[in-house]
């Protein structure tokens, strides 16, 4: 990857590591581009690795409505936040990526939606520091985006087998802050015997972060 830096700027780039520098990189065309102090809050909070407020100002950001913020939502994620998932709280982590999801789906592409959650609740699955709260909150999502994208037979019929083996998880993760916060959000009924799942606003959950 060519990273083109900007010599007039302030930031020294050879302290850095090369996925930093992109992150940066891709920060400053943003900023460039939108003229929203978002991104420049999000860059100053980067280079300063304060992990807390960068987690609130990404969330912020993936979950504003401002119609005027045209961005590549996956082209952010992939390079800004993936390098760095490691600091941030599981669950907090989970928030974004579904918000991306969301992004996704808004803007018509909703395979893309399914499939990126997907595959980062694939990735979950191998990993230790995965919490059943997190794996009920990316599951819902991926059923709630499929049925949203294509609510034929066939869709119904993998949503709730999702949403059957994420019911085994709720016990385990009912004392966990996500799930509690949004259990009386999601459900599943049973009328017409068609799984409906029905999500609210998770706007009151705090993000949580290592």
């Amino acid at each position: 990857r060519i990273i083109q830096i900007d010599y007039n700027s302030t930031t020294n780039y050879t302290t850095m590591d090369q996925n930093t520098a992109t992150a940066i990189t891709h920060l400053k065309s943003l900023q460039e581009q939108q003229q929203n102090e978002a991104f420049s809050n999000i860059e100053q909070y980067y280079e300063g690795k304060l992990w807390h407020q960068l987690t609130h100002a990404v969330l912020e950001l993936i979950s504003s409505n401002d119609v005027t913020i045209e961005m590549n939502y996956l082209d952010f994620y992939r390079n800004v936040v993936q390098p760095i998932e490691g600091k941030f709280n599981i669950v907090s982590l989970s928030r974004i990526v579904c918000g991306v999801g969301r992004k996704l789906l808004t803007a018509g592409d909703s395979l893309a939606a399914v499939t990126f959650v997907q595959e980062f609740v694939d990735q979950q699955k191998s990993k230790t520091t995965s919490s059943p709260a997190s794996m009920v909150y990316l599951q819902a999502h991926v059923c709630l985006f499929q049925l949203q994208s294509n609510p034929d037979a066939s869709v119904l019929d993998q949503v709730k087998d999702i949403l059957m083996e994420t019911k085994k998880l709720l016990d385990v993760a009912d004392a966990e802050p996500l799930v509690k916060a949004s259990s009386n959000n999601t459900r599943l009924s049973s009328g017409n015997n068609l799984p409906t799942l029905i999500s609210g606003s998770d706007a009151a959950l705090v993000p949580l972060i290592n």
